[in-house]
């Protein structure tokens, strides 16, 4: 089998999902892992304190990464979208929602 594997992934946004959910599979077994992140710089970098069988579920627009200190995490990371359309378009109308586009122009992203 072949796996991915890195030990850090900088702070970023998950903007084309709705929605993620992260399970750390082995939290006993590494030090660091998942941040939430306030503000452009690592110090304001708040560590996630899974436990085993715990789940972190979280919007599109939170800021978050991952640094592995030390040991090897393994990890399962799911992204949801909100509809099947969002799904079969590859479109994110959360992106449009939250911007306040689709009420500037009536509702429907291509009503100009």
């Amino acid at each position: 089998e072949e796996w991915i594997t890195r030990s850090s992934m900088p702070n970023h946004q998950d903007s084309l999902a709705f929605a993620s959910a992260v399970i750390d599979l082995n939290p006993s077994e590494h030090r660091g892992g998942l941040f939430v992140q306030t503000g452009a710089h690592a110090s304001g970098r708040s560590y996630v304190g899974f436990e085993e069988g715990d789940m972190l579920l979280h919007q599109h627009d939170i800021q978050h990464g991952v640094q592995v200190q030390s040991g090897v995490r393994v990890s399962l990371v799911l992204w949801f979208a909100d509809s099947t359309a969002a799904c079969s378009s590859a479109l994110a109308p959360w992106l449009l929602h939250a911007s306040g586009w689709e009420e500037e122009r009536g509702g429907e992203p291509g009503a100009e």
